[in-house]
């Protein structure tokens, strides 16, 4: 499959990932991978200052990025250094709003995996939109998010962040809160699960029956998948279905490097 062209017009309209850990660099590089199988449109890598140079390197051979680096942002909540890394390090995510060169981006956790084209998300003419999480379905996860930059929210978030709650420690539980009415905002701004699709609904799911799992596939639904929570399929031994597909990619992108 040769992946799309992107519109010369829409070239402000770019993805976005972050790296604020070297051992993010193979989740990173799958990601980006299987992106490519369906667009060329820019990556931009929102790169933490503690990341090493060498995986600096790595991240400059692959195409169509532009990588930013960023001084790390702290998080009010973290309560110690052996913190998980993405309650450490997510509120790093909130530079995404600071990127005012582009008129959009949509926003992907670098443990995620694209299954399908996702470029029809470009076509949501709104500020902000995010997939429903699982726990609670009313809010929505962090790990997929389209927005329109802006610096003047992006500065609003960073003066709150030290007296907002969070509910989970980190990103989620935070923009759940600065966006409190994004389950009654209009249906452009939610997108389908099938965008944001995290492997805990598989895990749940799947034993007792996979008619949950097959619904997001139905029609090509299957968009996103967030290998969100731990182990990371990079951590060891595909563990299950999703763990296999993922390692099956990253092989094919270390054949084709």
């Amino acid at each position: 499959m040769e992946a799309a062209a992107v519109d010369k017009s829409q070239v402000k309209k770019v993805y976005a990932t972050m790296i604020t850990d070297d051992k993010y660099i193979s989740g990173l590089q799958v990601m980006h991978y299987t992106l490519r199988k369906f667009t060329q449109r820019t990556l931009v890598i929102i790169l933490q200052d503690n990341v090493k140079k060498i995986t600096e390197k790595q991240l400059e051979k692959l195409s169509n990025v532009i990588i930013k680096k960023v001084s790390h942002l702290s998080n009010p909540h973290e309560k110690n250094a052996s913190d998980a890394s993405w309650i450490g390090s997510g509120y790093t995510k909130l530079y995404i709003w600071s990127l005012v060169e582009y008129e959009q981006l949509f926003y992907i956790d670098a443990d995620c995996m694209i299954n399908a084209c996702i470029e029809d998300v470009f076509d949501r003419d709104v500020s902000f939109a995010a997939a429903p999480d699982v726990f609670p379905p009313d809010h929505f996860n962090a790990g997929v998010l389209l927005i329109k930059p802006s610096i003047e929210i992006f500065n609003d978030m960073v003066a709150k962040s030290p007296d907002m709650p969070s509910y989970d420690g980190g990103d989620t539980g935070f923009l759940n809160n600065y966006f409190p009415d994004w389950y009654k905002m209009e249906s452009q701004c939610r997108l389908p699960y099938g965008y944001n699709a995290q492997r805990i609904l598989h895990w749940f799911t799947i034993k007792r029956t996979d008619g949950y799992w097959k619904e997001v596939e139905k029609d090509g639904g299957l968009k996103i998948i967030h290998y969100s929570s731990s182990p990371k399929p990079w951590e060891g031994k595909p563990k299950g279905d999703l763990e296999a597909i993922w390692y099956g990619q990253f092989i094919e992108f270390l054949q084709n490097k």
